[in-house]
């Protein structure tokens, strides 16, 4: 069974409003780096090796966010739910 840390998306729109960054503008840069789960995909897995290399090629504030927001946490993986 695979161990994980669950959090809701605004969970991650909360963390970034916190870096100063605005809520409805930074929801829009990670809905399209694909964060947010939509439609038949009920959630997202994110590994801070993931994060911290870019291997999906993110932008800069998506990396930003999801790093700051795992090292606070001190985890290596959340599940982002919607």
């Amino acid at each position: 069974m695979k161990k994980t840390n669950l959090v809701d998306f605004g969970d991650i729109l909360s963390h970034a409003t916190t870096l100063g960054y605005d809520w409805n503008s930074i929801h829009d840069v990670l809905v399209k780096d694909g964060i947010c789960p939509m439609y038949e995909q009920n959630s997202v897995d994110v590994y801070l090796s993931d994060v911290r290399s870019n291997a999906y090629g993110w932008t800069n504030d998506t990396v930003k966010i999801l790093q700051s927001f795992l090292e606070k946490n001190k985890v290596t993986l959340v599940t982002i739910s919607q």
